[in-house]
């Protein structure tokens, strides 16, 4: 019999993000349809190349490394080594993001390692076109330029700052992994309880012209819509088990939520339908502000076929779930996050202790209580 979708009634698993997956699950494709892509591209790769860099940076690093002594035909002379080249440009690179990033909302925050660059040209004196000009001069032509790289590279090496920076960066990836480790937990105790889990996929946000407005279309006022939203799918839908949502900010669309909404696969089918008939309703709930982007109608368009019916039995579509919805809604918080003076950007169910307990010991019976 078939049914109506209208009638409701780890270690496996990526610690971080690669560059490739990070492109393709960190930003939307491009296309009328798709949250904006190219405005957070390039963010992401220069934090990214930033990061590295800092990584292997240690206080024994010496600022004569800087420079290299190379033969020239006949001649000997000072030019930047690669490590010079690379702090110089990185830097340029760091003021950049930073101007990106706060030009698209105060609540943005980049990695502490693009600060950590920015203050180090601070302390030299230096603005980041000074070190793309002296990216073209020899260190022997210019004392001062060679002296003032010489001086931002010893603030940035200096012992107590470049501890503070690694462990502030370690303790920034720390908990960006235990986020990804509980939705992960959460997940797969969801499909080990209900062994089908129908996993739909919606991007919502507003129009343009109400995302333009930022007076009204607010972050509060996008995590009231979505407490709204979810209450409603708790009061209307009994089928509906659980959920995560992730809240970010672009220059295109704003305010905008990427959400996963599960529901027992032995109750309901056809996600396509399912996923119109939420995106709708959060237009409604919205006043017709509100629009919506079904990723479960285009998921040709997804390297990872993570979303649709979810069966327990089916591993590599588990593992798919775990490597591409579960780690985009927490890995890109290392790079670039939120800072809201009050509200979250991140956000699941709750499943009881007890019943979690249960499962973890082999009950697979359909007896415990979940919290949606």
């Amino acid at each position: 019999m078939t049914k109506n979708p209208l009638s409701f009634d780890a270690t496996r698993y990526q610690p971080f993000l690669s560059e490739e997956t990070l492109v393709d699950c960190g930003i939307e494709a491009a296309g009328d349809h798709r949250l904006a892509r190219t405005e957070i591209e390039a963010i992401y790769k220069g934090i990214q190349a930033i990061d590295r860099f800092i990584r292997k940076l240690r206080v024994s690093h010496d600022p004569k490394e800087l420079v290299d002594l190379v033969c020239r035909g006949n001649r000997d002379r000072y030019e930047w080594s690669g490590l010079g080249r690379d702090f110089m440009s990185l830097i340029a690179r760091a003021y950049g993001i930073g101007s990106d990033l706060s030009a698209l909302t105060p609540f943005l925050k980049a990695h502490p390692s693009v600060q950590a660059l920015m203050d180090a040209s601070m302390a030299a004196g230096m603005s980041s076109d000074d070190f793309g000009s002296y990216q073209r001069l020899l260190p022997a032509s210019d004392v001062q330029a060679r002296d003032r790289v010489t001086t931002a590279f010893q603030s940035l090496t200096a012992p107590a700052n470049l501890n503070a920076l690694h462990k502030s960066s370690n303790n920034l990836r720390r908990n960006c992994n235990k986020k990804f480790n509980s939705l992960k937990r959460y997940l797969l105790t969801l499909i080990k309880h209900f062994k089908r889990v129908l996993v739909i996929r919606l991007d919502l946000y507003y129009g343009q012209k109400f995302s333009m407005n930022l007076k009204d279309c607010t972050h509060e006022r996008i995590s009231a819509d979505r407490v709204a939203f979810l209450d409603m799918i708790r009061r209307d839908y009994p089928a509906f088990v659980g959920y995560a949502w992730k809240l970010e900010v672009g220059i295109q669309r704003r305010w905008h939520l990427h959400t996963l909404l599960c529901f027992d696969g032995d109750e309901v089918c056809n996600d396509i339908i399912i996923g119109r008939i939420l995106g709708d309703a959060w237009v409604k709930l919205t006043n017709g502000k509100g629009d919506y982007y079904n990723c479960n109608a285009k998921r040709a368009g997804y390297k990872f076929d993570a979303i649709g019916m979810v069966r327990e039995s089916n591993q590599a579509k588990v593992d798919d779930l775990m490597e591409y919805p579960a780690t985009y809604l927490t890995k890109p918080d290392y790079f670039i996050g939120l800072e809201l003076p009050n509200g979250r950007s991140f956000g699941k169910g709750q499943i009881l202790r007890a019943w979690a307990t249960n499962i973890k010991a082999g009950d697979s019976g359909r007896a415990g209580e979940l919290r949606a």
